[in-house]
């Protein structure tokens, strides 16, 4: 089954409608819960109304953030069905952390009362639906410290220098016990690790934790290789790479990087739990706004295959 993605609900949607229009029946349905058009169109005027680019030229809301907004709506209705069927419910405090969360994003405070409320609600729905599928932290350790085949993920620091003699003075001063921050901050001859201490992270998310698949597909063999055989918290030997430079490494403890672990291996079982909740799902769309598409989890163009 296609695992669907746990996007913060923000206004981020991307919209064929008369922001004008006057309509009757019900937008959407979810097992019997429903959202009638005019209630659905008194949000999406509103969010035309405060977010730049909702619409085209003519003064149209555009289709894309009608279904993109309809989306959100169902949803929410099936998480929070999902929530209530184990016996959690939406509290005042789920709903006050979640507003102060959406009053940082940018359009939040230009949208009208009734698409903020949405919103808010929708936010802690999500956030309540992952606390509860989350797993607690001494479970998450238990699973990072038996070594990236479990987790999924590796933490790393690392000394790149460019020849076997500076590899040689890295090694002598780890082993007369200087830490491993300090050495790299030193040694390192990577610039994008350097100055963190040598610790490896992306570019472009700033996530420390580094999917195993993709870091081992893009790293030199020998040093993926090394890696199979190093503890958490061990420090590898010298490992000499193809390009002719030489790198220690070492698997960060779990107490360096838990938040972001715990985080990461969470978003397996929600997502999982997430699937079944809409494995069952009766989901009714209007015509005027598009079509449900169960494989996506989404409202799709009638035309869209």
């Amino acid at each position: 089954m296609t695992s669907r993605h746990f996007a913060l609900f923000a206004l981020a949607l991307a919209p064929l409608l008369a922001s004008c229009s006057i309509v009757s029946g019900d937008a959407a349905t979810v097992n019997g819960e429903s959202i009638s058009q005019a209630d659905f169109e008194t949000m999406l005027g509103e969010y035309a109304a405060g977010v730049n680019g909702a619409l085209d030229s003519n003064g149209t809301v555009l289709g894309s953030v009608a279904r993109g907004l309809l989306t959100d709506w169902i949803g929410t209705q099936v998480l929070d069905s999902a929530l209530s069927a184990d016996g959690v419910e939406i509290d005042d405090e789920s709903l006050t952390v979640a507003r102060q969360q959406l009053e940082l994003q940018a359009g939040f405070a230009d949208v009208g009362e009734a698409t903020q409320d949405f919103y808010v609600f929708a936010t802690a729905v999500r956030n309540v639906f992952l606390a509860t599928h989350t797993i607690d932290e001494d479970e998450a350790r238990s699973i990072y410290e038996q070594g990236a085949g479990s987790s999924g993920f590796y933490c790393l620091r690392g000394i790149l220098t460019d020849d076997r003699a500076d590899i040689d003075e890295v090694v002598a001063r780890l082993a007369f016990g200087a830490e491993f921050a300090e050495v790299a901050v030193d040694y390192s001859a990577d610039p994008s690790s350097a100055p963190s201490g040598g610790i490896l992270s992306n570019a472009q998310t700033g996530d420390e934790c580094l999917g195993a698949l993709d870091f081992e597909s893009g790293s030199d063999p020998t040093l993926v290789g090394a890696l199979i055989e190093l503890g958490v918290g061990e420090i590898s030997e010298p490992i000499e790479l193809s390009s002719g430079k030489w790198v220690v490494i070492t698997i960060r403890p779990f107490d360096e990087v838990a938040d972001e672990i715990s985080s990461k291996l969470s978003l397996a079982p929600a997502e999982e739990a997430r699937d079944r909740a809409f494995e069952s799902v009766s989901v009714s769309v209007s015509s005027r706004y598009g079509r449900w598409d169960p494989v996506t989890g989404s409202v799709v163009d009638l035309v869209a295959g």
